[in-house]
This record gives C-alpha cells, structure tokens and sequence, in this order.
C-alpha cells in the first residue's frame, strides 16, 4: 500500500471507529514514524493525534495530519470534534506546520489566512467539525471545517480547504469539480461583531 492510500485507509478506519464507540479518537497506524508524533505533539500539545500520515497533498512530499480531539462533543458521522489541527510536512530541517486552524479563527497557511475576510474578536466558538471531503485516493486531498458552538452545534460557516497544486499550498476552496481555489489575506481586519448585535 503507498502512502497516500494509508491515509485514506486510516481516515476511514478512524470513521468506523468513531462512528461505533462514539468518542474513540486513536492513532490511526502504527508505522508512523516517532518523530513525526514528536512533531505533532509540539505542535499541539501531548494530547496531540496524528490522523494520517503519508504523501497527503502530493506525491513528492510526507506530510502529517494532526489534530487535538474535542472532549465535550461526541463525534459522528462528517464530524471528528477538534479543536486544533495541523498539517505538517518533513523536510531536510525536520517537520514544519504548512496549515493551521486554531481557536481565534487563526486558520492559516505560511502565505496568510485562509477561508476568512476578517476576524470577529467576538466570535467564541470550542473547535471545529472536521468531516474529510476525498474520498478517492485519486482526488485531490481536502476537507470540510464547521465551526462548532458549545453545545455542538454548527455555526453554519463551513470552510472547504484543499491542496493547490498549482501554487502548492493548502488553501480555501469551493466545492465544485474541478474546484475554484481563493488567495490567502496576509492581514485580515479585527472585527467585533458582537457589539454590533450579532
């Protein structure tokens, strides 16, 4: 099996699981390397779960896929709760985050931020809903982030992020074949909402 199969395989395992125990979040493979764990877990703490490991958005490239699990929401079917994940990938000077989305609306690629016009200093939200969108190996890698209120809910704004070949990067993307991918924004403005009576 290559490497961008194991991904594919771990993803749906982990599905199963989720789906059957409710709040199993496992590593997917054993054969991932220490470092890469290592790796995941400075970047996320050491409740850190690399997801999958492999040639995630190319060929050319081992790249990890790491999250933090988010205890108070169960997961089911199109939703892994997470609070925080990474994309990280190996290179000559070790693992390096090439994708974030974290608390704050902090969702970002080196470039800048993604999937995001501004960011709502008011908007409180625990974590993300993490559903993976491919489903064949041969697809272009990408996934689906829901932003969650406390209670589990979805907020309703749903971003699609997807690897760019052409620019080689992961950015937001719509959700069409083949799909239309957006420019990253280096400084978003500050924006609070909630004094505006959201």
């Amino acid at each position: 099996m290559n490497l961008r199969a194991q991904i594919f395989k771990g993803i749906e395992w982990y599905f199963c699981l989720a789906l059957m125990h409710g709040v199993v979040f496992a590593q997917v493979a054993t054969s991932i390397p220490e470092g890469c764990i290592k790796a995941a877990k400075a970047a996320l703490g050491p409740k850190a779960i690399v997801l999958g490991y492999g040639n995630i958005g190319t060929k050319e490239d081992e790249e990890a896929f790491a999250a933090l699990r988010l205890e108070s929401i169960r997961a089911s079917k199109g939703c892994i709760p997470v609070t925080e994940i990474v994309i990280m990938r190996q290179g000559s000077d070790g693992w390096r985050t090439i994708f974030e989305a974290r608390r704050h609306m902090q969702i970002k690629n080196p470039e800048g931020f993604v999937g995001i016009e501004y960011i709502d200093d008011s908007f409180d939200y625990p974590g993300f809903c993490l559903d993976i969108t491919t489903r064949k190996p041969s697809e272009p890698f990408s996934f689906a982030l829901t932003f969650l209120k406390n209670g589990g809910i979805g907020e309703g704004l749903q971003l699609y992020i997807g690897w760019n070949s052409a620019v080689r990067r992961y950015q937001s993307m719509t959700y069409e074949n083949p799909p239309t991918f957006e420019p990253e924004i280096k400084n978003p403005p500050h924006i609070n909402v909630g004094k505006r009576g959201r």
